[in-house]
């Protein structure tokens, strides 16, 4: 084993004895985390690496454990502006109402793409492809939270993207993508897709 592995490892141990209830599974990250009791009474999750490099080593008011609770709901993505990628056009139909323009695809029998104020969802048959949701819109809600389609807003939500493409920043999780694509000449957002790597 490495030296880093020990020192971590005596570092679990150290915080263990210091009062850590238990840990949780590891994050994206691969980092491990803690429930500890925080200054005002709430358990709060506790990143043993934070320790390391000096950050605190607990959240000990409100906003701070909001954040983590905002953290752990976009570990996984179900939807976007409301929408699941396995959603059904009644079901769409039912939470926007009808669309403002519905375009066939020439080319593909059965794919068509819904758009309303600012956002588009492509439709193969009866379900949903993709969902697309336009920069003028300013923010997009990703499983019930809004986030600013900016790039830094979104690697301070979400992390490092999984890799980064030509045409804008990628982030996979499991099968679903979420996609920001950026204008090339000035890097700002110009539209955020959610879609399965099936339609990749």
């Amino acid at each position: 084993m490495s030296g880093f592995g020990v020192g971590i490892m005596c570092m679990q141990a150290v915080l263990l004895l210091g009062g850590l209830s238990s840990q949780l599974p590891l994050d994206d990250g691969g980092q491990a985390w803690f429930e500890r009791e925080a200054g005002n009474g709430q358990m709060a999750a506790v990143n043993e690496t934070a320790a390391v490099v000096g950050q605190p080593w607990y959240y000990s008011d409100q906003t701070d454990i909001e954040r983590t609770s905002e953290r752990d709901s976009l570990r996984e993505w179900n939807s976007l502006e409301g929408i699941a990628l396995d959603a059904n056009k009644d079901q769409v139909a039912t939470l926007l109402g009808e669309p403002d323009r519905i375009e066939q695809d020439p080319h593909i029998k059965g794919r068509e793409a819904w758009t309303y104020s600012h956002t588009e969802i492509g439709f193969y048959h009866n379900n949903v492809e993709y969902i697309s949701v336009q920069a003028a819109a300013q923010e997009a809600a990703i499983n019930g939270t809004s986030l600013e389609m900016e790039r830094k807003v979104l690697e301070t939500k979400l992390g490092i993207p999984t890799f980064e493409a030509e045409d804008g920043i990628v982030y996979v999780r499991g099968h679903t993508v979420l996609k920001l694509f950026l204008d090339p000449e000035t890097g700002e957002g110009r539209s955020l897709d959610m879609y399965t790597l099936s339609v990749v």
